[in-house]
Formats: structure tokens, sequence, C-alpha cells
């Protein structure tokens, strides 16, 4: 029963992050990654590739979503109805939570059965998503530590459970 309320919870925070990247696009910014009309960056792997330092902002329905990029790292707050959800991918690891609780969740995004098995999108999947919006995205500063999940939040490792969960299940 547990593991059920942490997989849908999972699913929640997962969906309510990436469905704020589907639906109609409302323009919030007009720099595009453009400096004097011509274009810093093709797309946000290509910005990723040469280390730049981004933020973009965007709006789909009622979410609200800013996502900050650095070199090969991306964060994510959406904020949804009053309740922020933040997210941190790096080092193929995606950390989420929200403003409202002091847990969060952790995903090995490189064990294939555990994204499988939570429905995980892969890093690629999720600068695809921002991709959309790259016409929203300006170059800024970003530190370093924007990166770092929060120490007052306790991650549970989804992997871990999702292997756990797999070797008391057995057909």
């Amino acid at each position: 029963m547990k593991h059920t309320k942490q997989i849908f919870i999972l699913s929640l925070i997962i969906s309510t992050l990436f469905l704020a990247g589907c639906g109609p696009q409302k323009q919030t910014g007009t720099t595009g990654g453009q400096t004097g009309g011509k274009s810093v960056f093709d797309s946000i792997k290509d910005a990723m590739s040469k280390s730049l330092s981004l933020q973009c902002d965007y709006t789909s329905g009622n979410v609200k979503s800013t996502v900050y990029i650095k070199g090969k790292s991306l964060r994510s707050e959406t904020d949804n109805q009053g309740s922020k959800i933040y997210a941190i991918l790096k080092d193929n690891k995606l950390w989420s939570w929200s403003d409202k609780d002091k847990n969060g969740l952790l995903m090995d995004l490189t064990d294939t059965q555990n994204k499988e098995a939570a429905g995980q999108k892969s890093g690629d999947d999720i600068i695809g998503e921002v991709e959309k919006y790259k016409q929203n995205c300006k170059q800024t500063i970003v530190s370093d530590s924007m990166f770092n999940p929060p120490s007052d939040i306790k991650f549970q490792d989804l992997s871990q459970m999702f292997k756990n969960f797999g070797a008391t299940v057995k057909p």
C-alpha cells in the first residue's frame, strides 16, 4: 500500500512538471537566445553543449514555469494553482519536491527498468519538452547552487524503491 501511494505521488509530481510543457503556448519573453538579432544557440541541447546559462519563462494554461539551465544541468520551478513544484536534472538524476512537503523523490535516469516502472522520461525527453519554449529563453547568470537539491528535503530514492518493490512482487 505504501509503495502504491509513493508511485501515485511520483506520477502526480512528474505529470504536473511535464504537463506544464504541454498545451497552448503563451509567449512571456521575446529574447529567444538572441543578441543583436543573431541567435546565440540553435536549440536547448546546443545551449547546454556550449555551457550557456539560460532562464526560460513560459505559461501553459494556468501553469507558470521557469526553467534554469547551466551547462548540462536543468532546474524547473512550476507554479500550479498556488503549489510550487521543483525539479533538478543533474548527472542523469532527477530530484523533485513541492513547497508543501519536506519530502521529495529521487530517480536515477540511467536505470531503464526503474524509468519504465515509473513512466519516467529520459533526460533527453525532459530537455525536448523545454525545447518547445526556447524562444522564451534568455541568457542570464545562474548560480551553481541552484542545481543542488535542498538539504532540508528528505529525498526517497525511487530507484531503490522499485528494486525492492520488484523483489517483493514476483509472478
